[in-house]
């Protein structure tokens, strides 16, 4: 009687020992579902937040047109000196219709090449926004045949569509047209809004990061769906088999 007492109490132990060893495992299991839960969300959260950081990336707007003097602007704050109020316009792809009214201030000044130096302040106007640009003189005339003026400008303090808006670049005051060679850099917001001087077509440049956009997003869904599964699916079975261990042991 005695060894048979001792002997269950060993099996007791053993079953025990058993038991709290299958629930360990169970718990391994479920933790690292949770683990691999939590990955799976970690990622689909920083998927997000790289898409939302490349749709808060500006945009920056080529500009090389040539502005007709023929615009209907006036000069807002025509600075003293000044010998002619300057109204353009021009369409620019990205920007749509651009029109802007300047000054021109001369500094007495001739370049080695035999034109007058100016300098240049204005303000510029597109759909739904407004901006003022700055103009200094550069030291040549900017092109063979004499031009009027010579300027390196800047484009600053935007509203509206053109807010956080800049610019720098080159401008060639040509006998009634400004030659504009330069860059604008758009804010995410103005990007999104500008009209296009061109209607965009399925296989344009603007179409294909929204499609790439929308593969990726795609794509990162699927992952994070396979990860969850997986994760689910594993602490179930890990659950199944303690349970089915836990069941024999009692019945033997």
């Amino acid at each position: 009687m005695t060894h048979e007492r001792k002997g269950g109490s060993v099996e007791r132990g053993l079953r025990a020992s058993a038991i709290r060893g299958m629930t360990a495992i169970a718990a391994a299991g479920i933790a690292t579902s949770g683990i691999l839960f939590g990955s799976s969300v970690f990622s689909s959260t920083a998927s997000a937040a790289g898409i939302a950081r490349g749709e808060a990336s500006p945009r920056v707007v080529q500009v090389d047109v040539d502005f007709s003097w023929d615009g209907v602007r006036n000069c807002e704050s025509q600075r003293p000196g000044s010998v002619i109020c300057i109204s353009a316009q021009a369409t620019v792809h990205g920007l749509g219709l651009v029109e802007y009214a300047r000054d021109a201030v001369p500094n007495g000044q001739t370049t080695p090449d035999g034109c007058l130096e100016f300098s240049t302040h204005g303000q510029l106007w597109v759909p739904g926004g407004t901006a003022q640009f700055d103009g200094v003189p550069v030291p040549t005339c900017g092109a063979n045949d004499n031009p009027d003026a010579h300027y390196t400008y800047t484009i600053h303090d935007g509203a509206g569509a053109l807010q956080g808006a800049i610019g720098t670049g080159d401008v060639v005051a040509d006998n009634g047209t400004d030659r504009w060679h330069g860059t604008i850099t758009l804010t995410a917001a103005v990007a999104s809004a500008a009209p296009s001087s061109a209607a965009p077509t399925p296989s344009s440049s603007a179409a294909q990061p929204a499609a790439s956009g929308a593969a990726a997003v795609s794509t990162g869904s699927s992952g994070n769906a396979v990860w969850i599964v997986a994760a689910v699916v594993g602490a179930l079975v890990v659950v199944g088999a303690v349970i089915v261990i836990v069941v024999r042991m009692r019945a033997t």
